[in-house]
């Protein structure tokens, strides 16, 4: 889906390659030896936190 967008079609960039697809997800789990459910979790908890205000991000801050 472009993992963001919420059309639910994750290998599709809709011509922008900004957009999150599971290829990506895919690399980055190959890149850290991870496996791709470990990864999945990974950014889960990550982005929960940054929500929660737990950890800090440079490029968002929650409001």
């Amino acid at each position: 889906m472009c993992l963001n967008c919420g059309c639910m079609e994750p290998d599709n960039r809709h011509g922008d390659e900004r957009r999150i697809v599971m290829e990506d997800v895919v690399a980055a789990a190959r890149a850290t030896g991870m496996s791709i459910d470990d990864t999945i979790d990974t950014i889960r908890e990550t982005l929960d936190r940054i929500q929660e205000g737990e950890l800090r991000s440079q490029a968002w801050t929650p409001e």
